[in-house]
């Protein structure tokens, strides 16, 4: 497939402008001193602050909140039929930190959006 010669100039002169934008860059990250990180406005860490934890096991303290009983009748009123009765099926994809993603056991779902499914009593 052969290209219009005015598109092989434009995309020549993007090229040519992206490598120049990045010498330009990384020149002036060399003389300075600074790091990618610290030119991007990054904060570093504090000696004295706490570690952050969290919880990837299969155990979670999840929040459980009351059934909303104007809730599930509009939800019976608008002819939604459940995969299974009285259950509300919810997907997510376990490998997308934090929405969803495996435990330590390799076996249970844990992240935001299960929280969220199970957050019915």
């Amino acid at each position: 497939m052969a290209i219009k010669k005015k598109t092989a100039v434009i995309i020549g002169g993007i090229a040519a402008v992206a490598l120049v934008a990045g010498g330009i860059t990384a020149a002036v990250l060399a003389t300075t001193g600074n790091s990618s990180a610290q030119a991007a406005g990054a904060v570093s860490p504090s000696a004295s602050a706490a570690p952050v934890t969290f919880n990837l096991g299969p155990k979670q303290d999840r929040i459980r909140l009351d059934k909303v009983p104007e809730a599930i009748a509009a939800i019976k009123k608008s002819g939604f039929t459940p995969i299974e009765a009285g259950k509300l099926t919810v997907v997510v994809s376990p490998y997308v930190a934090p929405l969803g993603l495996f435990a330590t056991d390799d076996t249970t779902l844990i992240g935001n959006e299960t929280d969220i499914a199970q957050a019915h009593r």
